[in-house]
């Protein structure tokens, strides 16, 4: 999966299970099953790198940027219930940004 077109960010997702069922997928069904830490820092691929890379660097640069450690996620944890509720709220604009379906209008540009 490439994510983030034009910033290089590709992924392998590896298929757990497959399975038949009698019903289409809904997004009930949707969820995620583990994760850790606190992922991508969005707009920020450089400095995410650098932090992981080299954090004396990382350190010093920001500083010389004018940018602090509260600029970015250093300091957070995955909560799998927290993100599991932010996939459901944000599910359409997810589902949107990948099929994009023919003839669709955002909510926002109906009123």
């Amino acid at each position: 999966m490439e994510y983030d077109y034009g910033e290089g960010y590709e992924f392998t997702i590896r298929v757990k299970e497959i399975r038949k069922h009698d019903k289409q997928f809904s997004l009930g069904d949707a969820r995620i099953l583990s994760g850790k830490g606190f992922g991508l820092w969005e707009d920020a691929r450089y400095y995410m790198e650098l932090y992981y890379n080299d954090p004396k660097r990382f350190y010093k640069e920001i500083a010389e940027d004018g940018l602090n450690k509260g600029d970015f996620p250093i300091d957070f944890d995955f909560e799998l219930e927290a993100q599991n509720a932010a996939l459901k709220e944000e599910f359409e604009k997810i589902l949107i940004g990948y099929e994009m379906p023919e003839g669709f209008i955002p909510p926002e540009e109906l009123s």
